[in-house]
């Protein structure tokens, strides 16, 4: 259960990620079609920031791709939601006890 959780979470961040990486993506290619429509050189300090940033962020959510649930595959998935159901049957059980269950079913 913790597992799932954890992919989860690390999904939760590449989507945000992911956003963030479309978004350094935007301001680098109007960067570069500034610097085109003024003939000026594309080898400048400011693009070669953005560069970085970019390369950068392509990085963090090609990791976060490898931990999270974008990288498992829907058999693997249902078998962690499976597991989590399971779980909390017998968490419910043992908590209601055998009392709790002839209730549920009558």
């Amino acid at each position: 259960m913790q597992d799932l959780s954890s992919l989860a979470q690390n999904t939760a961040e590449l989507y945000h990620e992911l956003n963030a990486l479309d978004r350094f993506q935007q301001d680098y290619n109007q960067k570069v079609k500034e610097l085109e429509s003024l003939n000026l050189p594309l080898n400048g300090e400011g693009l070669t920031a953005f560069h970085s940033e970019l390369k950068h962020q392509r990085k963090l959510v090609k990791s976060l791709q490898r931990k999270s649930l974008w990288s498992k595959n829907l058999e693997e998935i249902v078998e962690k939601l499976v597991d989590i159901a399971t779980h909390i049957h017998q968490a419910i059980f043992e908590f209601l006890g055998k009392n709790g269950m002839e209730t549920y079913q009558t």
